[in-house]
Formats: structure tokens, C-alpha cells, sequence
């Protein structure tokens, strides 16, 4: 019987029958539970039933056919099915949506999907309102009126597989929020009615924002509002139900009139003025009643005077304000405001100037004043009399010179407001002149000599006499006589003044006086001055306090030659003349005094005496000899010098007589005494000394910083023996051999019996240090496990080299070479050292580190959002050297760990650890149950390895989203 089996995979309108060839068969015969049959040849092993419906059963009988000796084969029977649909039907992933009618005016995009599984159809939307642009379905609420409206959408599947589902869009009517026509203005304080225009519904919530008015509800949405403060109101109703719609109007509200504060502004003899501050709303102005009388015309001005009142008579007004084009054009009527005309003001005077007597001579006005007490100022004041002058200020002046000498009556008189007068008067007088004429005996006199002054004519005995002496020394000879003196030079101005009346008249007369001449003061000593000087000799700075203009002359002295000495200016050439005293005198002529005279001395002097003492011998036991020049001239401010022709030649103390040198030559003294005269002396100095002289050989260092070098002394020439040494300063005696001794430069000094010496230096060196360095491949010290590694060994300075040693000593050298060659095992410390053919020696040493490359891999990020493409942090590597991870965590940024591996206990109780590259020891990006946010964590693992290392990695990661 032929083995059949259903096709695979399951089709959704076919079922494909397979079934093994029967050995022998000719063909094969078909009956299918649907009544249907099939005949096939041999050759054909499988049969497709189509037109089917998903999840249709379908049973087939089979049997081979025959012939000859074999005849038909048993028959068999199985049961196959075609696909069922996928799972999942049509869902509209729009919701159910309400619209207004009228407001909501966008398109609503409309979307599908399956409950289950992908679709593997298109979905289609249709009913009222869908509409298609560029293939994507919307529901456009402008496009139908208001109701219930059911939309379909039809998936069409594979197959028969098609479903549908359905949403449904309600569209409201809008509510109605009509309100009444109300007036485009009101006044504040005054109420209005407001109204819907439309029918008050009972399902619809009314919200009434009034701008800040005051309403009075009067039922069925009908209020009476009223607003206390002008301006814009904007009244708004909001109407809701399923849908809500606002309505609105815009009212001005006028503020109330406001009335005039009126105010008594002037009070006139005969009528009062009254006045009040502008109302800038009484675009028409203003209207007054008198004394409670009625109101008159409407005016203009914001003032209003009433005349013809008796002095002192009282009235009273009222205002308002008056404005039109609105419902309230007149103001309240202010508080009636009183007014009183006014009395005639007391008025006194108090007349009087700055000056009321003058002298004949005055020439200056003075300001007549009237001194007002009660007037207020608004009048006019006029003065009449004897050398008054009206100002063009119009205030009025009294002139002396006008009015002449005697006493004048002024009057003044004050009009006020034309209707009030008021007068007084002012004596004033004017006065004659005295006379002050005086003599002077003489206007030119020397000082401390006298002159006579007298008054002219007779002396009045009421008048008073002042005098101005000039600072002069006065004698009182009675009856304004007198005497004068002055003790300085000048001219002074003698002035009298008589005062009489309060009057006066001042007269001048100059003096002039000289002052005795002065040759000054000369100074007590002579002056001194060397002889044989040329420089010329100032005889006038010998003076002190001489007038200028004298002449100088030669008083005492012989030898002085004609034009050596200037009388004008006192310069006196003193060259040729011999020592000695000379005397000069300075005439300077008095005038009406008498003549002055004064007289000075010049001294000439020798030169002093130098010597500078014996002369000295310098030996090596003898560095210094004293110079005495105690013989040399001595004196109060004398002064002493030593010096050398030679510049090199240093001298302590060199202004001393007696001076200590060490250097051979000729040492010069000179001498000077106080006024610079100066004298020289010179003396020898000679050096008797012979240095001994060394021979020396040297041996120099070995090896660098063996520090054994050697300075040998093999003899000494000159000097005289015995012979010391020291080294560098210190002091070695007799010694000849200087061994130990490290590179650097050496001072050996030989200093003979008498203290003569020598010095040689010397230089010690050592050889280039000779150094030794490790070369490892590309110069690093760090190589793989199981590498075959060359290093060799860099060689410098020394002497030519001996030895080469290697450690540890199982390293081989590579045949002549520097160098060894082995294969890298093991971490292990290298060493070399290298000796050279004096013994000298160095050495290098150096870690090789051998590293182990570990196939431990960590992902940098990963990405757990469910896609199944890298949702997984775990731990990768290689399963032939990872023996297990030990531990596993991963922190966030605060250290808080997130994650921990869930490690299985062994059977000693201990965690055993996981291998490498499984998910189930990963981390999903979840902590406590939260989805975590995009952001670096860090991660720490224990791995240990088949070779019996332990190795913990740690690093960061990004997690994304």
C-alpha cells in the first residue's frame, strides 16, 4: 500500500498528497471524501487539491494498480487539512469621535489593524464623510450635517480571510447664545437690561463674564447690570452643552459728570473774582447761580466776577458742569463758595534813605525809600522836593549836588488802587566844606634827619585834624606843628584831613628820603692763597652788605702791577706776586651822605714740606714695609696722599703719613696744606725673593669614580729647603706622594724656609663611564607567550671589553654576539653584565613581562528594545580557555548595582560559575521591574581561566533606546 503524507507547508486553498512509489505499480487510483477521484500513472507520486477554502479537512483513498501476477495493492486512507486563516480580525484603531457642527472643521485621519498577528491585506474605510487622499483614509465632519454617523472598514485578507469593524462619529448642533440689542453707551452708576435674543435651554449651561459690572439677576438669563468705573466693557456669555459657543457685546461706560470746586480768587475794592479748576468732560462749560438764585447761561470760562460791590459786601455762588451726547449732561451743583469785597488797607510810612546830611561835595544819589507798612504792593509812590529825581525803575533818588547846601523837606506820597492815598515827609540837609592846606620845610631829606609841618591859616577849633605821617617818627611842637623823621630810604606821601560837619577834605604832600651809603662789612681774616696761583681772586665776596657803585684800590702790599687789580668789579690777578700780606679798600660815595669805606686782606703762601721717608726691601719672610713720611710738614687741615706710577699697585690707608705695601716700586707722597698748596716726595721700594719650583708626575684614574688617582713630587728647584706642601689648601708637610685622589682639579703649593712659595695645578681626570643597556625587540619589554625573543645588550665607554655575563644563567648567548636568543615562557627578571680589561665593570637588569592574550570579549552597547537584535548584555569567549566566570554585576552611574548573575551552588555550597556566551547569564536592560532610561553603566567580572589564572575585567557600556 503506498505510504501517503500531507504536503508541508499547509497551503489556504490547496491540499498537496505525497506518497513513496510502490515497487511494481502501474499506476495509482484516487477517491477523495468530496466524492472526486483521480486516476495517475506510476510515475506520479503526489496529487494538489485546489479551490479550497482555509481550514477545509479533505480525506483521500489511495491503492496501487496491477497487472499479470501482481494485482491492486491494499488501499490507504489519510485525513490532511488546508491552512486556517491567520488569526487576528479587522479592528479601527480610530476611536469613536465627537465633532461640533460647524467649529471642528480638520480632517481625522482614519487607521486599522489586525487583533493578532501581521496583516497580509489592505483595509478600506467607508460611510458618510470618508474621504481618500493620496491612499490614506479621513473623516471630513464638514461634509455631513449633524447626527450619529457609522463608519465600516473591511480588511481583505488572504483568501477568504476578510473581516470588518466599525466606529462611530456624532456630530452636535451648536448651542444658541443670540443676545438682545443694549445702547453703545451708558453712564456709570446707571443700570441697563440684558437678554438672550434666543430661546433660554434647559440642557445648556450659561456663563455670563459682565467686565466688572454689578448684575441683578431678573430670571430666564435676563439681568440688570451696572458698572461703577468708565471705560471699554466687553459683556461675554458662553453657552455649553455638547458643544459650547461664546457671544459677546462691547458697551462704553461714561463716567458721571464731575462738578466744579470753585474758589474765591481775588477780592477787589468793589468786586470779587471767582475761579475753579477745568472739568475736561464739560465739552460745553459751565453754569453759575448767584446768591441761590437760578442758574444761568451756559458759559465757556471756568471764572466768573461779580462787580459793583460796596466795601466789605459778601456774595455766594454755585456751579455746575455741562457736557452733551450723553444721558447724563449736568453735574451735581458744587457747594455754594463765599466772597467778600475787601476795606481800604492801613497803610503807614516810615520815610527814610541811606544818607539824610551830606557834604558839598557829594556827587552820588541816594535811594529815597518809603518803607510801606499794609500796602500791598499794587499802589504808586511818588516823591516831591528840592533834588529829587524820579528813576526810570520808577523809584525816585535825592541828588546833593542838585539840591545845594542848606535843609531840604522831601515829601512822599502812596495811591492804592485808585481809590486809597496815603503822604508823608523826610528833612534832609547838606553841608559846606572844610579847608586842610598844610607846609612842609623841606621834601628831600637824608634818613634820621627832620622836616617842619604846619597848618595854613587858622586852626578851627570844632573841626577835627587827622594826620597820616607815613610811618614817620613824629615831635608834637602844639597847634598842628610838627616835626618828621624816617629811618629808611624812600618817598612817603604826608597827609592831612579835616573833618567838620561830618564833612571832610584830605590834602597830600611827598617827602623823599635817602639813605646813608654802605661799603659793607668786611670779613675779620685774610684770605689765603698759595703763591704762584693764576686764578683770579673775587675781593668783593670778601664783603658783606655793600652798596653797589663803589671803587676798589690798593691800599698796602708793593709789587702789584698796574691792571692785575679791576676798581669796578674787585677781580685781582695774584700771579707773580711773593708771599705776603696785601690790603684792598672799597669807596662807595654817600651823596647828600657821607662817603663809606671798607678794607679786606689777601695772603699769599709758601709751599709745604714733603718727605716721604727712607727707602724699603721686600722679601719672602718680609710681605710688607711701612713707608714713614712723619718728616713731611704737619698743620691744622692738612692733607696727605700716597700713590704709584703703577695702576696695579693697591695702597691701604694712602691718606695716612705712615702706610704698609707689599709690592715693589716707586711710591710718591704728596702734601697739602689747608688752603690747597701742595708739595711732593718720592721713595723706592725693592724685592728681593726667589720661589722654589716643583717636578711632579701624575697617574690618572682607572675605572669611573674609582677615584685612585696619584700626584708624585719627584723634586724641587730653587728655594731653600727644607720644603712643605700643601694640596688644595690643606697642608700635607713634607710629603711627596698624594694618592685616593677623585677626577677634578688640584692646587699643589711648595713654600721653601723663607716663606717663598709656588703653585702648579693640576688636572686629574677619570674614563668615560662605561655603561651597559638591555635591547628588547621594538624596544618594549612586553612580549606574548610561547614568542622567540632576541634582546641584546648597547655598550658604552670604558676600554676594550673582556667579559660579557648573562643571568639567569640558563640564557645562552647567540653564538659571538651580545646577545641572547630563547623562547618567552615566563615573566622573569634579565640581567647583563659587562666587565672591561682594567676591571671595570656594569650592569643592566630588566623585567621581561610575557602576556597571555585572553579571548574575553564585552559588547560596548547594546540596544534592548525587543526587537531580538542585541537586547542581550552578557559575556562572550573562547570555551577552550575560559574555565568559568566567577562573578558577574553591572553598577549605574551612583554605583547602584542593577544587575547581578544568578551563579548555581555547587555541591560543596560554593557558586560555581557559568561559561561564556550564554544570554541566560545577561542582563535585559530592566532593573526592578522598570524599563532604564539610555545612559553609560559599568561592569565587573571575575573569569578564570584553564591554565588556573584569575583575571577580573572591568569597563562601561552604553545602553540605547
Amino acid at each position: 500500500a503506498p505510504v501517503v503524507s500531507c504536503g508541508t507547508p499547509e497551503e489556504l486553498e490547496s491540499i498537496t498528497f505525497n506518497w513513496d512509489p510502490v515497487v511494481g505499480a502501474t499506476g495509482y487510483e484516487l477517491d477523495f471524501s468530496d466524492g472526486n477521484s483521480a486516476t495517475l500513472t506510476a510515475a506520479e507520486t503526489s496529487f494538489t487539491v485546489s479551490g479550497l477554502d482555509p481550514g477545509t479537512t479533505l480525506t483521500i483513498s489511495i491503492y496501487a494498480t496491477g497487472t499479470g501476477p501482481c494485482p491492486d495493492g491494499p488501499t490507504t486512507t489519510l485525513e490532511c487539512s488546508t491552512a486556517p486563516c491567520p488569526p487576528g480580525l479587522a479592528m479601527a484603531t480610530t476611536p469613536d469621535t465627537e465633532f461640533c457642527n460647524g467649529q471642528d472643521t480638520d480632517l481625522l485621519p482614519l487607521s486599522a489593524t489586525l487583533t493578532a498577528g501581521t496583516p497580509q491585506g489592505s483595509f478600506t474605510w467607508s460611510g458618510p464623510g470618508v474621504v481618500v487622499n493620496n491612499g490614506n483614509f479621513f473623516f471630513d465632519p464638514t461634509a455631513v450635517g449633524p447626527g450619529v454617523h457609522v463608519l465600516t472598514v473591511a480588511y481583505d485578507g488572504p483568501s477568504i480571510c476578510d473581516s470588518q469593524d466599525e466606529v462611530t462619529m456624532t456630530i452636535f448642533e451648536l448651542p444658541l447664545a443670540g443676545l438682545d440689542p443694549t445702547p453703545a453707551q451708558v453712564c456709570a452708576g446707571t443700570a441697563i437690561d440684558v437678554s438672550l435674543a434666543d430661546p433660554v435651554d434647559a440642557g445648556t449651561t450659561y456663563v455670563w463674564d459682565w467686565d466688572g459690572g454689578i448684575p441683578t439677576d431678573l430670571g430666564n438669563q435676563t439681568y440688570s447690570v451696572r458698572w461703577d468705573t468708565p471705560g471699554t466693557k466687553i459683556v461675554t456669555v458662553t453657552a455649553t452643552a455638547e458643544c459650547t459657543v461664546s457671544n459677546q457685546f462691547t458697551i462704553e461706560v461714561t463716567p458721571t459728570l464731575a462738578a466744579p470746586v470753585p474758589f474765591c480768587a481775588r477780592q477787589d475794592l468793589d468786586g470779587v473774582l471767582f475761579e475753579w479748576p477745568l472739568v475736561p468732560e464739560a465739552i460745553l462749560g459751565y453754569q453759575v447761580s448767584v446768591n441761590g438764585g437760578p442758574f444761568g447761561a451756559t458759559q465757556a470760562e471756568n471764572s466768573f466776577f461779580i462787580g459793583g460791590l460796596g466795601f466789605g459786601e459778601t456774595v455766594s455762588i454755585r456751579v455746575r458742569s455741562v457736557r452733551s451726547g450723553t444721558t447724563c449732561d449736568l453735574s451735581p451743583a458744587s457747594a455754594d463758595v463765599a466772597c467778600s469785597a475787601r476795606l481800604c488797607p492801613q497803610v503807614t510810612f516810615a520815610p527814610a534813605a541811606a544818607q539824610t546830611e551830606f557834604c558839598a561835595d557829594a556827587t552820588t544819589r541816594v535811594t529815597l525809600m518809603a518803607n510801606l507798612s499794609g500796602a500791598d504792593g499794587s499802589g504808586v509812590t511818588t516823591w516831591t522836593g528840592p533834588g529829587v529825581i524820579a528813576n526810570n525803575d520808577g523809584s525816585f533818588s535825592f541828588d546833593p549836588s542838585v539840591a545845594g547846601i542848606g535843609q531840604h523837606l522831601l515829601r512822599v506820597s502812596y495811591v492804592q488802587e485808585a481809590l486809597c492815598s496815603y503822604e508823608d515827609v523826610l528833612l534832609v540837609e547838606v553841608f559846606a566844606l572844610p579847608a586842610a592846606d598844610f607846609s612842609v620845610s623841606d621834601d628831600l631829606i637824608c634818613a634820621a634827619t627832620n622836616t617842619a609841618l604846619a597848618v595854613l591859616g587858622t586852626v578851627d577849633p570844632q573841626a577835627t585834624y587827622t594826620w597820616d605821617f607815613a610811618g614817620a617818627a613824629v615831635t608834637d611842637n602844639g597847634n598842628q606843628r610838627y616835626d618828621l623823621r624816617w629811618p629808611l630810604a624812600g618817598t612817603y606821601a604826608v597827609s592831612l584831613t579835616v573833618t567838620a560837619n561830618g564833612c571832610a577834605t584830605t590834602t597830600s604832600q611827598m617827602v623823599t628820603v635817602e639813605m646813608p651809603v654802605s661799603a659793607g662789612t668786611a670779613a675779620q681774616d685774610a684770605l689765603e692763597r698759595c703763591v704762584g696761583t693764576t686764578e683770579m681772586v673775587d675781593l668783593s665776596s670778601r664783603l658783606t652788605g655793600a652798596d653797589a657803585g663803589g671803587v676798589w684800590s690798593v691800599v698796602t702790599g708793593s709789587g702789584v702791577p698796574n691792571g692785575s687789580l679791576d676798581p669796578a668789579t674787585g677781580q685781582f690777578n695774584p700771579a707773580g706776586l711773593a708771599p705776603g700780606n696785601y690790603r684792598f679798600a672799597y669807596t662807595v660815595e654817600g651823596g647828600s651822605c657821607p662817603d663809606a669805606t671798607a678794607e679786606v686782606s689777601l695772603r699769599l703762601l709758601a709751599a709745604p714740606v714733603a718727605n716721604a721717608g727712607q727707602g724699603q726691601t721686600l722679601t719672602c719672610n718680609t710681605g710688607m714695609v711701612t713707608l714713614n713720611g712723619s718728616a713731611s710738614e704737619m698743620g691744622p687741615g692738612y692733607t696727605y696722599l700716597w700713590t704709584s706710577a703703577d695702576p696695579n699697585v693697591v695702597i691701604m690707608d694712602a691718606d695716612q703719613l705712615l702706610i704698609d705695601v707689599g709690592q715693589p716700586g716707586v711710591y710718591r707722597l704728596e702734601v697739602t696744606n689747608a688752603i690747597g698748596c701742595s708739595a711732593f716726595s718720592e721713595v723706592t721700594v725693592d724685592s728681593e725673593t726667589e720661589a722654589p719650583v716643583m717636578e711632579v708626575e701624575i697617574s690618572q684614574i682607572s675605572c669611573f669614580q674609582a677615584d685612585d688617582g696619584a700626584i708624585l713630587v719627584t723634586g724641587v728647584n730653587g728655594g731653600r729647603p727644607p720644603y712643605r706642601f700643601l694640596l688644595n689648601g690643606e697642608e700635607r708637610g713634607q710629603t711627596t706622594l698624594f694618592g685616593g685622589l677623585m677626577p677634578q682639579q688640584y692646587d699643589l703649593q711648595v713654600i721653601d724656609a723663607n716663606g717663598c712659595f709656588s703653585n702648579i695645578l693640576l688636572d686629574l681626570t677619570q674614563p668615560e663611564e662605561l655603561t651597559i643597556r638591555l635591547r628588547f625587540p621594538g624596544d618594549s619589554a612586553s612580549v606574548n607567550y610561547g614568542e622567540e625573543i632576541f634582546i641584546t645588550a648597547s655598550i658604552n665607554g670604558g676600554n676594550a671589553i673582556d667579559t660579557l655575563l648573562w643571568q639567569p644563567d640558563s640564557l645562552k648567548t647567540d653564538g659571538e654576539t651580545a646577545g641572547i636568543s630563547f623562547v618567552a615562557r615566563e615573566t622573569q627578571m634579565i640581567s647583563v653584565t659587562v666587565v672591561d680589561e682594567l676591571g671595570c665593570r656594569a650592569t643592566d637588569r630588566q623585567m621581561l613581562l610575557v602576556r597571555k592574550d585572553r579571548p574575553v570579549y564585552f559588547p560596548t552597547a547594546f540596544s534592548p528594545n525587543g526587537d531580538n537584535i542585541n537586547d542581550i548584555f552578557f559575556i562572550n569567549g573562547d570555551l577552550d580557555e575560559v574555565e568559568s566566570i566567577q562573578d558577574f554585576a553591572i553598577y549605574d552611574r551612583w554605583g547602584e548595582a542593577v544587575f547581578t548573575a544568578n551563579l548555581a551552588p555547587t555541591a560543596d555550597g560554593s557558586l560555581g560559575g557559568f561559561l561564556p556566551n550564554d544570554p541566560a547569564f545577561g542582563w535585559d536592560g530592566f532593573h526592578k521591574g522598570r524599563v532604564m532610561n539610555p545612559q553609560v553603566f559599568v561592569y565587573s567580572a571575575t573569569v578564570r581561566f584553564r591554565d588556573g589564572e584569575t583575571v577580573v575585567y572591568k569597563g562601561d557600556f552604553v545602553l540605547l533606546r
